[in-house]
């Protein structure tokens, strides 16, 4: 970091010591009748000034001399085919722009495109159209009371703001409709060109509002019972988001269900590690290990020998240690002893 500030303590030394030395040199110039000489060699003036002013001066004979060598900011430069070419292909504007709107039209609606309506503005305006008598589809579905009980409150949130910006978009249906009954009327030239453009925006709200529709039944559906997807996506929209008559097809779908699995063969499966049949007798416990090491298990007693009480000995079966008191082991060792002497 040292060396580096005085590098830059250096450099704005030398730099402001050229600055004084073209300015003397301005100034005598300017009081001096005589000019300088174009055609001397800006390196000659290096034994006056010195090496550091040399490029300086260079650069002003040539600012001078030659003001027309480089092209300003201002200027375009027009290209030849040959240096286009090596430039590549040039990029295409895909984006194709319409005739422009009166703008007075054009300011009101980037307003209400940007920042929307006001909530007393966009109310009146609802109230002012009410759907048509031969159009109530115009009206967004209500969510069948089915579907409702069967989802959270999130979903249920979700749904109604689609719900509103249906209504909305069939709000502006209904308007559009309203000037195309006012066309319909007077039949001319100027007329079917705006019967055209209103149509035509009126459809493209038609889809949008059948879109939302859909939207709404997908992610709906997409939580609900695997078993009845396939019978909610083939109701069909009226009033209610799923029909009408959702009830009476569930019911269907679930008898159909009951009924396939009533024709159904059922067979049951052993359990892995059982056999299918269970043997008689005294084979039932062949397979038994005696809980306790070096003791054969026992066998079971016959119905015959089970009358009389006479039970068999058990060969071989080790004897269970038994605890006895210390005099006890004391007399015990006492004639393990006398034995071997």
């Amino acid at each position: 970091m040292g060396k580096r500030k005085r590098d830059e303590d250096y450099l704005l030394k030398k730099l402001k010591k050229i600055e004084d030395r073209l300015s003397r040199r301005r100034n005598e110039e300017t009081n001096s009748e005589s000019a300088w000489d174009h055609e001397e060699d800006p390196i000659a003036m290096d034994t006056e000034f010195g090496s550091d002013n040399a490029s300086a001066v260079a650069v002003k004979n040539i600012d001078t001399n030659t003001p027309n060598s480089l092209p300003t900011g201002d200027e375009e430069i027009i290209l030849d085919e040959a240096f286009l070419t090596l430039l590549g292909d040039a990029p295409k504007d895909e984006s194709v722009a319409g005739p422009n709107i009166q703008k007075d039209i054009a300011a009101r609606l980037r307003e209400v495109i940007k920042n929307g309506l006001k909530k007393e503005q966009k109310e009146k305006i609802l109230e002012e159209y009410p759907f048509p008598a031969n159009c109530q589809l115009f009206r967004a579905p209500v969510l069948n009371p089915e579907i409702k009980a069967a989802v959270s409150d999130l979903l249920q949130k979700k749904d109604s703001s689609i719900e509103a910006r249906q209504n909305q978009t069939g709000v502006a249906v209904t308007a559009l409709s309203r000037a195309l009954n006012i066309l319909a009327l007077e039949k001319s030239e100027t007329n079917q060109i705006l019967v055209k453009h209103i149509s035509n925006a009126s459809r493209l709200l038609c889809d949008s509002h059948c879109i939302d529709t859909r939207l709404r039944r997908n992610f709906l559906v997409s939580t609900l019972n695997n078993k009845l997807k396939e019978t909610l996506k083939d109701t069909k929209r009226d009033k209610f988001l799923f029909g009408e008559d959702l009830s009476e097809a569930l019911k269907a779908t679930k008898a159909i269900s009951k009924s396939s699995q009533d024709l159904k063969n059922i067979t049951t499966k052993p359990k892995p590690g059982t056999s299918r049949s269970q043997p008689s007798g005294s084979q039932n416990f062949l397979n038994l290990k005696s809980p306790y090491p070096g003791v054969q298990s026992r066998k079971p007693v016959p119905s015959s020998q089970r009358a009389t009480g006479w039970t068999p000995p058990v060969k071989n079966q080790a004897r269970r240690p038994q605890t006895q008191p210390s005099s006890a082991r004391g007399t015990a060792r006492f004639k393990h002893s006398a034995r071997r002497t």
